[in-house]
């Protein structure tokens, strides 16, 4: 139940009910709305602490990331951007009532959730590309951010098939051993 609700319900019961006998439906109502008020409240500190973190992270993440290449800073670009663009969708969630609120946020916290995962997979191609010379993870993440998170169409993805094929044959498996090796490797 909404907080706009809750007022209202009390504004009734005030304006049609005034008897003292129904002082107890008044405190239980206004009880309730200060419940209400409360976890909205904490929900406000939630959303402060968790701006808070994301401040040091970027903070901490500019002092690390430094030297890296361009895509690696693309993808890091784009995906603070969408980071942005969510919490303002979120604070916009946390204005509404609950009632309302409640049908777009499964599909952003979706989004919420593959944008993490790009994080994720942005750090591990960082630390790839620098120790392993490897790009298959950082195209992947470019990929996952450009069809999960920003939702683009293969026709807005510049250079569309290419990393389609790129991604194949990464994840392509190797030659397999002849059967003569295989023995070899049976006996050790």
């Amino acid at each position: 139940m909404g907080i706009g609700s809750l007022q209202e319900s009390l504004g009734v019961c005030t304006k049609y009910f005034p008897c003292q006998s129904n002082l107890a439906l008044r405190h239980q109502l206004s009880c309730r709305l200060g419940q209400q008020l409360r976890r909205w409240g904490e929900l406000a500190n939630v959303r402060q602490q968790l701006r808070d973190e994301l401040r040091t992270r970027r903070e901490r993440l500019d002092a690390k990331h430094q030297g890296q290449g361009e895509l690696i800073q693309r993808l890091r670009r784009e995906s603070l951007e969408q980071l942005d663009l969510l919490t303002g969708q979120l604070d916009a969630l946390l204005a509404m009532d609950e009632m309302n609120a409640s049908l777009p946020f499964r599909p952003l916290m979706d989004r919420l959730t593959d944008l993490y995962y790009v994080a994720c997979l942005g750090v591990e191609a960082a630390w790839e590309a620098y120790k392993k010379q490897d790009r298959s993870k950082q195209r992947l993440a470019e990929f996952f951010l450009d069809r999960r998170v920003l939702r683009r169409e293969a026709i807005d993805i510049p250079n569309y098939g290419e990393q389609v094929s790129r991604l194949c044959a990464d994840i392509r498996p190797g030659p397999l051993l002849p059967k003569d090796h295989k023995d070899e490797l049976e006996e050790l």
